[in-house]
């Protein structure tokens, strides 16, 4: 097997290397059993009589790949095509095996003369166990230059689309990252429609690569819809199908860094209304996800009409950030003359109430200390439970022994807010009570 890898060795063809593993391999079975290996054999490795089906597998495995090299995140895509099309069709050719190990190891260093042993046989539209033909494999490495080479007359099909996944080359380009793959698919007409379509969630191109945080693709392809005279505003702010995303809402709420969202927060027309079937604004996004440094950049950039916004909920981002922002996050939104603090959620809850139920003292003490801050609205009773946040923090700091930070809320708004003496008072009188009863019935 290793011998035939060699580029000195003579000429052994693939299909008698997998005709010989065949019929030395037939005799396993009988070994395993013979040393009690059998039954470890079917439990552990899950093969069991079945495992002479993946004979072909082992031997393109072998020919192919160094040990380990085959789980190795730097393989490249194209050595994966070639051992899934070898597997299905190898043995139907006069394939040398050796030629199988002269594909170079690297992404970006193979070509399509090291593949003409089996292209020239097979061409490079067939598809591998996961759909892709060799296109996809091309986009997939970032090679460009054999995207262009596959799609010149005469070269491969156009393939648009996997099969019941819909998603096309222009959808591969975006998520691996590589503009200029999809500046060449762009380069042909035939292909071109396939961008507008979307994948089985409804996602565009454009939505997948603001998900993956590509940065450069969202740009290349913003610019490839610019008219000439202004930007497409329509375009940027184009939402997924399924859901009703934007790309702005996918690159908060996906993205791993903030490239992404800072540059489509600039991009002219772009909408901070992001999700339009539960009115959330990039705002509420960034503060639901805890992107504090994200949402700070936000607030320099959201429109003063969308600050305060409320979603299907009621609340606006300022709920959100009361709940568990940071001090920095908040006092950022506190600066914002236009900034409403008191806004009511449909549960009747305001900022403050939401701050004091989560145990975010710094929250509390911030919006305490603001103008207009409803203090009283701590006694109302919130749905669906009917508690108020007062009954809730005097329930958690008796239940909970001091921890969670509610016992310090409490201290706080015994020492800031006089108007609530006679709330905390009378709370405390009836939770003496209750455990007085308790002793005695003990």
């Amino acid at each position: 097997m290793f011998r035939s890898r060699s580029s000195m060795s003579e000429t052994i063809t693939l299909k008698a290397i997998v005709s010989l593993s065949t019929t030395l391999s037939s005799r396993l079975p009988i070994l395993l059993k013979k040393f009690d290996l059998y039954d470890w054999s079917y439990v552990e490795q899950g093969f069991g009589p079945e495992w002479e089906k993946l004979v072909p597998h082992a031997v393109v495995g072998c020919l192919l790949f160094a040990p380990g090299d085959l789980y190795s995140d730097s393989q490249p895509y194209a050595k994966i095509w070639a051992h899934d099309i070898l597997v299905k069709e190898g043995a139907k050719y006069p394939i040398v095996a050796r030629d199988l190990a002269l594909i170079p190891p690297k992404s970006s260093s193979w070509s399509l003369k090291e593949l003409a042993f089996l292209t020239d046989h097979v061409g490079p539209d067939l598809k591998d166990s996961q759909g892709l033909t060799l296109v996809h494999a091309a986009i997939l490495d970032r090679r460009p230059d054999i995207v262009h080479q596959l799609l010149e007359p005469g070269g491969a099909k156009p393939w648009h689309r996997i099969f019941r996944r819909r998603f096309s080359l222009f959808h591969f380009a975006a998520s691996v990252g590589c503009e200029s793959c999809y500046a060449e698919l762009r380069c042909h007409p035939e292909i071109r429609p396939a961008e507008e379509t979307r994948d089985r969630n409804g996602m565009l191109p454009l939505h997948v690569a603001a998900l993956r945080g590509q940065v450069n693709v969202v740009e290349a392809i913003l610019k490839a819809h610019f008219d000439g005279a202004e930007e497409n505003e329509e375009y940027v702010n184009r939402e997924t199908s399924e859901a009703g995303h934007t790309a702005l809402y996918l690159a908060i709420a996906r993205a791993e860094d903030d490239a992404t969202a800072r540059f489509l927060a600039m991009y002219p027309g772009v909408d901070f209304l992001v999700d339009r079937q539960v009115r959330q604004t990039a705002l509420h996004v960034a503060a639901s996800r805890k992107r504090h440094g994200l949402l700070r950049f936000l607030l320099s950039r959201a429109p003063e009409h969308q600050l305060n916004v409320q979603n299907e909920d009621g609340e606006t981002a300022l709920h959100i950030i009361a709940r568990h922002g940071d001090r920095e996050t908040l006092n950022a939104v506190l600066d914002l003359p236009s900034i409403e603090l008191d806004v009511t959620a449909n549960d009747g809850s305001t900022p403050l109430v939401d701050a004091v139920t989560n145990g975010n003292m710094e929250a509390m003490e911030a919006l305490i200390g603001c103008p207009g801050v409803d203090i009283t609205a701590l006694r109302r009773p919130l749905e669906p439970f009917g508690f108020s946040a007062l009954e809730h923090i005097l329930q958690e700091a008796n239940g909970n022994d001091g921890s969670g930070g509610y016992v310090d809320i409490l201290e706080c708004l015994r020492v800031r807010c006089p108007e609530l003496e006679d709330d905390l008072y009378e709370a405390s009188m009836a939770e003496m009570e209750t455990d007085d009863g308790d002793m005695e019935v003990e």
